[in-house]
């Protein structure tokens, strides 16, 4: 994966952890000094003005610029640093399981951000049970997609994150052995990254190699489980 989707990556992660909606050039020094004080390491203010494109990019970001900020917004995405830089060296996950725990953990950060950048306390905002309805359905028939639609403004994030929290709570039976990815769209599409391979990025979300296949990953566990993906 190229350096390009890296830095979208990042970017929003930190907004995710930050909790900033738009960001402007005085929250780069907020985000500098949030660094120092998680980390005690230093990105400056005016690399972080680089990276959000309030300041011109000379040069590369370093190996030590792109490890820092990815420990800032979690920990187990130190490895987004080293994988823009070396991908040769990304070694496959090896069991489902380890899929599995990988997608739960980028859900339950997903899930964390959605609370953070919530406009009112998300202890408030409640499910849908239309939607809940609609993706049992989908859940338990011979389904490949399903999707909710509305204006902006209406509520689908909150409404996915509910499902998704239902979802990985959930002691039902039929969810047991199956595994939910809940991602940001920004992930896959934003204005550097317009046509993005869908599989090669969820490869990447997922730590498996860019030359393995997605979907026999997902046939294996499919006929080791029978559970869905």
């Amino acid at each position: 994966m190229d350096e390009t989707f890296i830095l979208n990556e990042l970017k929003s992660l930190i907004l995710s952890k930050t909790g900033i909606r738009t960001i402007t050039p005085a929250d780069c020094k907020r985000i500098s000094i949030e660094i120092s004080k998680t980390l005690n390491k230093n990105v400056s203010e005016t690399t972080i003005k680089r990276l959000f494109g309030f300041a011109m990019v000379k040069h590369n970001f370093s190996k030590f610029t792109l490890t820092t900020l990815s420990e800032y917004v979690n920990e187990e995405y130190a490895e987004i640093g080293n994988s823009s830089l070396n991908l040769s060296k990304q070694t496959s996950l090896r069991t489902w399981k380890e899929i599995h725990d990988k997608a739960t953990k980028v859900t339950d950060f997903t899930l964390k951000s959605v609370r953070n950048r919530s406009g009112m306390p998300y202890e408030l905002t409640i499910g849908r049970k239309f939607a809940e309805h609609d993706f049992e359905d989908f859940f338990k028939n011979n389904y490949s997609f399903t999707c909710f639609i509305s204006q902006p403004g209406y509520g689908r994030t909150i409404l996915l994150s509910h499902l998704a929290e239902k979802f990985l709570t959930s002691d039902l039976p039929e969810y047991k052995d199956s595994t939910l990815l809940f991602i940001t769209a920004y992930s896959f599409f934003n204005k550097d990254h317009i046509s993005p391979n869908f599989e090669d990025q969820l490869k990447l979300q997922l730590g498996i190699h860019p030359k393995d296949s997605l979907v026999s990953y997902i046939k294996q566990n499919y006929n080791a489980s029978g559970g869905n993906s």
